[in-house]
């Protein structure tokens, strides 16, 4: 099973969720990176800290995403089974709740 259209966007938007939520957290601006925001916020944050190596990949992986055009992100990448975009999604979805209350 390859990247798919469904995971690419899940992939995204909880990236970009993260990615907002985190500068709001560290007060931020619009231009710090997602990985300097990564490394700062698992100072403060133990459930992202747990979870740094796999906020580290999807990092990388958004990286070539963005950096390339989709056909060649798709045939060259390792393949992200459903359960790999789940367990990232799970995970940002779970930070922004604990963060909301």
């Amino acid at each position: 099973m390859s990247l798919d259209d469904k995971n690419l966007d899940k992939l995204l938007i909880a990236y970009n969720q993260l990615d907002d939520s985190m500068k709001e957290y560290i007060d931020e601006d619009e231009w710090a990176t997602h990985i300097d925001l990564i490394r700062k916020i698992v100072k403060r944050n133990k459930l992202l800290k747990q979870h740094k190596p796999v906020l580290k990949l999807f990092d990388n992986l958004s990286d070539r995403i963005i950096q390339y055009p989709i056909r060649q992100v798709v045939e060259n990448l390792e393949e992200y089974h459903d359960y790999t975009i789940n367990q990232y999604d799970h995970i940002i979805k779970k930070y922004v709740e604990v963060k909301k209350l």
